[in-house]
Order: C-alpha cells, then sequence, then structure tokens
C-alpha cells in the first residue's frame, strides 16, 4: 500500500510528518506548498533513501488509486482531485478548517468521502460524532507519541469496520471517564455533567438523561437565560434513543419558545397522531444536531417529506453519492427540493473535475434562489487558494 497526504505547507513544515514515517507502507508521498515546481518523487531517480517524496498533484494522480491511502489535512485538495479516488482516505482536521462557511463546506465534503476523520477540537468533535461514524478526537493535550499511535491504530483498522467501530466506541468511553473524573469539581460541574451526558448518549447509556438533567439543574442556578434550548432541548434526543416518542415530543414541547420552534412542535404532534412515527423520530434527532441517528431512521422510510429530510442531512454533512441513492424523482417535486439537487449536483461535478458542469448546475439552482450564485463564488475562491498552496505562495 502506497501513502499520500494533502496538505498546505512544503513537506519541510508538515505537521503530521512523524506520522507518515510510521505508517507501514511501500512508499510514502506528500503534495503540499509549492508542489507544482518541487514534485519529483515518482521519477526513477528519486532518492530512495527519502522516508517521504514530495510530489505534484498530477504525478499523485498516476498512482494506482486502488494501492493508495490519501491523508488529506487541507480540505482545498478535494477539489482537485479530479475524480482520482483512493482505496481509503483519512482527513485529518486543525481547527482552521472551520473558520468560515466555504472551510466548513469543504471539510464536510472530505470528511464524506473518508473513510475516517480526526479532528483536533473536542467541540467540533463531538458535534461531529453525531453526524457521521468513524470520527476520531487528535487530542492536542496528548503526549504527540501517545496521538500518533492511536492514528497508526485506527488507519491500520480501516479494513475491519468492526474494528473501527469498537475502536470509536473505545475512545466514547475513554472521553465519559474522564468527565466523569470532573464532575466532583463544581466550577466545570455543570460542563462535565453535559459533555458526560453527550458521551452516554452515544454509547446508548441510559444513565444519558440523569446526567443531563443536573447539568441542566446547575444552568438553571447559575442564571443561564438559554439553558432550555441549550441543555433541556437534549432530553427530547435521549427521550427518543430510549423509545419513549411521546415524552420526547413534550420534552420538546417545553423548549418551543419561538414561532419556528411552536410550529415544529405543532408538526410533530400531528405527526404522531397521524401514526408517522419514523419521521417523528428523524425530526427530534435533526432539532437536536443528531444528523447520524436520523439518516439511519431515514434510510428506511419512503415519502417527499423523507426524502427532503435526507436531501436537508446531505447538503450539512456533504454526502452526495447517498443523496442521489436514496432521493428518488418523485421526490422532487418541489421547488426547494429540486434546487437542493442542483446544488448537490453542482458540488458532484465540481469534485469529479467537470468545473462547466457544476457551474451548469449552480446556475439552475440560481434560477429558483438568487443565493446558489454564492457557490460559484465559493468554487472560485477554493481554487483561488489551491493555486496558490501549489505554487508556494500561501501556506497555514
Amino acid at each position: 500500500m502506497k501513502v499520500v497526504a494533502f496538505g498546505s505547507e512544503t513537506l519541510s513544515h508538515f505537521p503530521y510528518r512523524d506520522l507518515l514515517e510510521v505508517l507501514p507502507a511501500e512508499c510514502r508521498y506528500y503534495v503540499g506548498a509549492g508542489s507544482d515546481s518541487g514534485g519529483s518523487g515518482l521519477e526513477e531517480n528519486a532518492d530512495v533513501e527519502d522516508v517521504v517524496r514530495d510530489i505534484s498533484i498530477e504525478e499523485c494522480r498516476r498512482l494506482p488509486a486502488d494501492e493508495t491511502t490519501a491523508i488529506v489535512t487541507e480540505p482545498l485538495w478535494v477539489s482537485a482531485f479530479g475524480g482520482w479516488r483512493p482505496e481509503r482516505t483519512v482527513a485529518v482536521m486543525a481547527h482552521i478548517s472551520f473558520s468560515t462557511a466555504a472551510q466548513r463546506r469543504l471539510a464536510n465534503l472530505v470528511a464524506a468521502a473518508a473513510d475516517a476523520v480526526f479532528v483536533r477540537s473536542e467541540t467540533q468533535y463531538l458535534q461531529w460524532c453525531f453526524q457521521r461514524p468513524t470520527v476520531f478526537f487528535w487530542d492536542p493535550y496528548r503526549c504527540r507519541q501517545e496521538a500518533v499511535h492511536w492514528v497508526s491504530r485506527v488507519i491500520g483498522a480501516l479494513e475491519n469496520p468492526e474494528e473501527l467501530r469498537g475502536l470509536e466506541k473505545e475512545q466514547w468511553h475513554s472521553r465519559l471517564k474522564e468527565y466523569q473524573g470532573f464532575v466532583g469539581r463544581e466550577e466545570i460541574s455543570e460542563k462535565a455533567l453535559y459533555f458526560s451526558a453527550a458521551y452516554r448518549y452515544l454509547l446508548e447509556d441510559p444513565a444519558a438523561r440523569e446526567d443531563l438533567l443536573a447539568s441542566f439543574e446547575r444552568a438553571v442556578a447559575s442564571g443561564r437565560a438559554d439553558c432550555l434550548v441549550t441543555h433541556y432541548r437534549f432530553l427530547s434526543a435521549i427521550l427518543v434513543k430510549q423509545g419513549r416518542l411521546e415524552e420526547a415530543v413534550q420534552a420538546y414541547g417545553v423548549t418551543a419558545l419561538d414561532q419556528a420552534a411552536k410550529w415544529e412542535y405543532e408538526r410533530l404532534l400531528t405527526w404522531l397522531e397521524d401514526g408517522r412515527q419514523a419521521l417523528v423520530r428523524a425530526r427530534l434527532f435533526l432539532l437536536n444536531d443528531d444528523l447520524r441517528s436520523a439518516r439511519e431512521v431515514l434510510s428506511e422510510t419512503d415519502g417527499e417529506e423523507s426524502g427532503r429530510l435526507r436531501l436537508e442531512i446531505a447538503l450539512r454533512t456533504g454526502y452526495l453519492d447517498q443523496a442521489f441513492r436514496e432521493v428518488a424523482p418523485a421526490d422532487c417535486k418541489t421547488h426547494s427540493v429540486h434546487r437542493s439537487v442542483e446544488i448537490l449536483e453542482g458540488f458532484f461535478y465540481w469534485l469529479q473535475g467537470d468545473r462547466p458542469g457544476a457551474i451548469h448546475h449552480f446556475l439552475r439552482a440560481a434560477a429558483e434562489d438568487p443565493n446558489a450564485l454564492g457557490y460559484i463564488l465559493e468554487m472560485d475562491e477554493a481554487e483561488s487558494l489551491l493555486e496558490q498552496i501549489r505554487r508556494g505562495e500561501r501556506a497555514s
């Protein structure tokens, strides 16, 4: 197996070079800043003693995709693959990957194509655990050697989904244990209990409810005006996981303070009365940003509303291929759904290296919503920034 990493720095400044060097691989390559001018790693006279070889994106595309694992640390590179798709992809997301809407969108596209994702912000890590499987925390407070060893374990398990799932749960248990140790410290007990509830929720531990309510009580005592939404609303998702659907709807209703939330609550009640339990479960998960659980529920349901919710999830998470498989033509009756499909197709064509095709679909979406023109501007900006990296004019 060959390994190629994509970054925004020169090879000498690439922060994950130590990871590349310890991975078992036939050859290790790097595509980064100045790659257009400095790539020579595939040439016959390349220094065979080099542990990691610097190559250009053009040389990278000559690597056999079915024998290559890619490690992507700069989301901009996803637009340069042009249809070349490695056998395995690992995304390592630094905090900078989420600083703008365009970067978050690109990060989602990379993560959707990845077999494993590492995130260095725990808040972002938890958010992504609620969005997609096989997300791992690269703990910046652990020693470097321990972190690299953990990543190596995950990459070594990519061929075994069951082992990968086990490592995911292992980390949830580890994070839960750490926050349980903080519960007794009064100054941080509210946060510790809330994070504990979140990890118990992921582990489907019934004690998530007790931890959340304890955190909510502390938030109320501290005078937090928004804690009904930031804390108590999460109870509705916990109750759904426990199969207590009517209680879950009522818990959400308690937090319905503005007109939009009240409308959502009335719709949930209507669906519940009509026996549309799957839609109620999926919508409650979505209202709590648990896109991962919502996607699982919706994968087993049909109909226009289910199709619309699947599209919403696909747009928020970057799962383009899955959206096209799941959304039937009959689901695309409304203008909003049709616009969403056009946007998805625009990104799909762009990632295949077909810029004219991407522009065509973004323009079709803009015919119904002029704001869709912004995706063309995002695409132009991403390509401009990537070109700067390739020429060595920009480094993170």
